[in-house]
């Protein structure tokens, strides 16, 4: 009878620490007054092949989440990227300021072809110069791999309003998957984002 109350009290012991351990595992983390927000509005794409946008947009999110401040860094604070509903500007700003954002970047993916794919039509202000860098590529079945290039705009503006605080593009040339060039432009965005932000929270206040 001892050995088997004992091993009742163990068992019991046991249950009531993995269901303490539970419980604080499902609480949310507590929040960090101090985190710089920036909103992630949802992938515009504009070029000829299909990505899922929503996909995209989390990837971003995640991509900026997952960026550290450097060591010794003057400014410590943690950016938290949010992901939006919208590509629109009008509504995505809405939602970004109803979160507490400061910031929203927006992309818009304007190409994306793989060796042997002609070029799309001329967009409105578009001017393209030199060789075309995949139509003219050598047969697939000859290099035995498929190149893939692909070119993302993006800027960051400011949920106050006012001119975006940057607004440009990256561009990729690989022998990759659609997903893989897609992700390394999501990368350099990122990038790009969180080091914008991290600078102008340093700057010194204009006299």
């Amino acid at each position: 009878m001892p050995r088997r109350r004992a091993a009742l009290v163990i068992i019991f012991t046991l249950f009531s620490v993995f269901a303490f351990a539970k419980k604080n595992s499902d609480k949310p983390a507590p929040a960090d007054e101090n985190a710089i927000k920036v909103g992630v509005a949802v992938l515009k794409n504009s070029a000829q092949r299909s990505v899922p946008v929503s996909v995209e947009r989390d990837r971003l999110v995640s991509a900026i989440n997952h960026i550290k401040p450097p060591r010794h860094a003057k400014d410590a604070a943690k950016i938290v990227a949010i992901p939006l509903d919208s590509s629109s500007p009008e509504e995505a700003n809405a939602q970004a300021k109803q979160s507490g954002c400061a910031y929203v970047v927006f992309t818009n993916l304007t190409d994306l072809r793989e060796s042997g794919d002609q070029p799309g039509p001329l967009r409105p202000g578009e001017v393209r110069i030199g060789r075309d860098p995949v139509a003219n590529d050598p047969n697939v079945a000859y290099r035995h791999e498929t190149q893939r290039y692909a070119v993302m705009e993006f800027q960051l503006v400011n949920t106050d309003g006012g001119s975006p605080l940057f607004d440009t593009s990256a561009s990729a040339h690989e022998a990759t998957t659609e997903d893989g060039i897609v992700s390394m432009l999501m990368d350099r965005v990122a990038n790009r984002v969180v080091s914008e932000i991290r600078n102008r929270n340093t700057r010194p206040p204009m006299e």
